[in-house]
């Protein structure tokens, strides 16, 4: 079985791009450049409750496979997004090596940051890549594309 791959499909006007995907399941947030340092705030406290990098992403699998848990329950589709996105860019800035790239893309608002995350519940592994501007990551998509190793997937969402 071959690995989904999530890609953004568009810069936002408003601020910073996040996109995080685990297997079939991908979420993506736009930070706005406004919300900035709140945002980074909120997920460093987020971060700073988590015990380690492994509970953090095994988090960020269970919010993203919208598995019930407390206190997420009665939560509305956006108000889980928005946690979930904080969730991500809490582990960005902490646990990654590239926490002091990923708080300064946001601060700019302009960038793009993908955390793709990889291996079964016992070995997660997180895929950071980060990308200053759009058009950074229009680069790095090019060769992608190019290749025309892809499939379009038709996403779907509940609540």
């Amino acid at each position: 079985m071959t690995e989904a791959r999530h890609f953004p499909k568009q810069p936002s006007p408003v601020g910073t791009v996040l996109l995080t995907s685990y297997d079939h399941f991908a979420h993506e947030n736009i930070i706005a450049h406004a919300q900035a340092d709140q945002a980074l705030l909120h997920g460093g406290q987020i971060a700073a409750s988590v015990d380690d990098a492994r509970h953090h992403l095994h988090t960020l699998t269970l919010l993203l496979c919208d598995a019930p848990e407390e206190p997420l329950l009665s939560a509305s589709a956006a108000q889980k997004g928005s946690v979930l996105g904080l969730v991500a860019l809490g582990y960005l800035i902490t646990h990654s090596g590239f926490a002091d790239k990923a708080r300064e893309i946001v601060i700019k608002g302009q960038g793009v940051m993908l955390l793709n995350i990889t291996g079964d519940a016992e070995a997660l592994m997180a895929h950071p890549q980060l990308f200053e501007t759009w058009d950074d990551y229009a680069v790095y998509l090019r060769p992608l594309l190019a290749s025309g190793d892809f499939t379009h997937e038709r996403p779907s969402s509940f609540s």
